[in-house]
């Protein structure tokens, strides 16, 4: 875009969905952000991250910050951590937060001006946008119900404002298409891949069910919320604002932070309803129970927020280099091959998976848990390489078994936490996991990635060592397996 002076309304960089149409309603952020990067490098993109994240806290609490209102804006910042990437949402949190400051506020024009340029920007920075005007009905309803029709007139005529001003962006209406592609996508349904496969946009439910213990830290946070909600005036809009972000939390998870910024805009610092003994029993108890087993996660579960295994190193990448034909990989490393790689025709796919329909996704999940697929699959769309984690995301740790056995590919490069395999074409060299000779070389590389953290070193190398178990087993002949 800066380079052009243009938006991008065709997509430029996946080989999956080149040139197909994008309404890329992210360019605000997307602007943003590289503008960041290119002043203070990665790091500042991590001081960006912890800014937005203390802005829409601040600006949720208002200066309401008593230890109720602390506690559960600690709980919330903890419970959606991995769902705080840095990502259009969090500039999302940022505006909404402001938005209900406004409906707050005694109704003028002044206010209303405001709460316009607000929804302007939303409607530049995210598919969210409609969430503006959610926002503005919940409030009006609420003041509807507890008779102040005065105010309950204003926002419901601000609702429909912010709808029109959503079209204030590059592709007009077509946003709307947009929100309602994004809507339809988080549905629950056993049928519908994108709710069920991808993990961010699993149910609530679902989330809860792979780690139970996620459910005592949603009954903490629920219960300090009701230990020190807010009281009095709005509080009807309040409760609407609770039960329509609850709902689509529970529709997907991605939604929690949404949630956990009804939950801050809903406390205030006054006593409690119970003696304060019963307030502190009801948060210490939880804690008591949920810090053994929350540090215990930390330090054996590769996929917390500290997890280093996330994205293949740079040496790896390097292999790839410039030479010709695609790379096959797993999807959310997509984006990190089109920033880093200088060969633009190797990004297959990233997770902008907008601009793929269902039938897309289904038939990558279905090659992943069939690798016997894969081979004739990835010729027809001209893959040399294929670039795959070991360490997490077991979801492709079949394929990768496949590709550890199978003739047609060699392993060109390792890691510690990915493997890079290359199409296998007679001048092909790489490394023979199967001797003592190109274990070792595999030991090296998990040691120079992972050796300064000795518990993480033996998780990864264990998931290595499945994986080569169950390339092993494929190796063997069909009568001896």
């Amino acid at each position: 875009m800066v380079g052009s002076v243009s938006w991008l309304r065709s997509d430029p960089f996946c080989t999956s969905s080149l040139g197909e149409p994008w309404i890329d309603l992210h360019w605000g952020f997307q602007l943003l952000v590289f503008a960041w990067e290119r002043l203070g490098g990665e790091s500042a993109l991590v001081a960006l991250r912890i800014v937005l994240v203390v802005a829409a806290l601040w600006t949720a609490l208002r200066g309401r910050m008593g230890w109720g209102p602390a506690v559960v804006a600690v709980l919330v910042v903890f419970q959606t951590r991995t769902f705080l990437d840095l990502r259009p949402l969090l500039v999302s949190l940022v505006v909404l937060a402001l938005l209900w400051v406004l409906l707050d506020a005694k109704p003028s024009r002044a206010t209303a001006a405001g709460a316009l340029v607000l929804q302007i920007a939303l409607a530049n920075m995210q598919g969210l946008f409609l969430l503006g005007p959610l926002f503005a009905s919940a409030s009006g309803i609420g003041a509807a119900l507890e008779g102040r029709r005065r105010v309950a007139t204003s926002h419901l005529a601000l609702a429909v404002g912010l709808l029109a001003a959503s079209l204030a962006n590059p592709w007009g209406w077509h946003a709307f298409d947009l929100a309602g592609k994004v809507a339809l996508r988080i549905v629950p349904s056993a049928t519908n891949p994108f709710s069920s496969e991808i993990p961010e946009n699993l149910p609530l439910h679902l989330w809860i069910g792979q780690d139970p213990s996620r459910m005592l830290l949603l009954a903490w946070i629920g219960l300090s919320a009701w230990l020190f909600r807010r009281r009095g005036t709005g509080s009807a809009g309040r409760i609407l604002l609770l039960a329509g972000t609850g709902a689509l939390a529970c529709m997907a998870v991605r939604n929690l932070p949404l949630l956990g910024i009804a939950l801050l805009l809903s406390v205030e610092p006054g006593r409690p309803r119970f003696p304060r003994i019963a307030a502190v029993a009801g948060i210490a108890f939880p804690l008591v129970l949920a810090v053994p087993l929350l540090l215990e996660r930390r330090w054996n579960d590769p996929s917390t927020p500290v997890a280093p295994f996330r994205l293949p190193s740079q040496r790896l990448l390097s292999a790839i280099g410039h030479e010709p034909g695609r790379v096959f990989h797993e999807i959310r490393v997509g984006g990190w091959l089109s920033w880093k790689l200088p060969n633009r025709t190797a990004c297959w796919c990233d997770t902008r998976l907008v601009l793929h329909d269902a039938s897309f996704v289904a038939d990558y999940l279905d090659v992943l848990a069939r690798p016997e697929r894969f081979d004739a699959w990835s010729r027809e769309r001209d893959f040399r390489f294929a670039l795959l984690p070991t360490a997490e995301m077991p979801h492709a740790s079949p394929l990768a078994a496949a590709l550890f056995a199978s003739p047609s590919w060699a392993l060109v490069d390792f890691d510690g936490a990915w493997a890079l395999f290359a199409r296998a074409d007679g001048s092909t060299r790489g490394i023979d996991w199967r001797v003592p000779e190109g274990r070792a070389v595999l030991e090296a590389s998990m040691r120079e990635r992972l050796g300064d953290n000795p518990r993480l070193e033996r998780i990864a190398t264990a998931r290595l060592h499945e994986i080569l178990d169950h390339a092993a087993e494929r190796s063997r002949p069909e009568g001896s397996r």
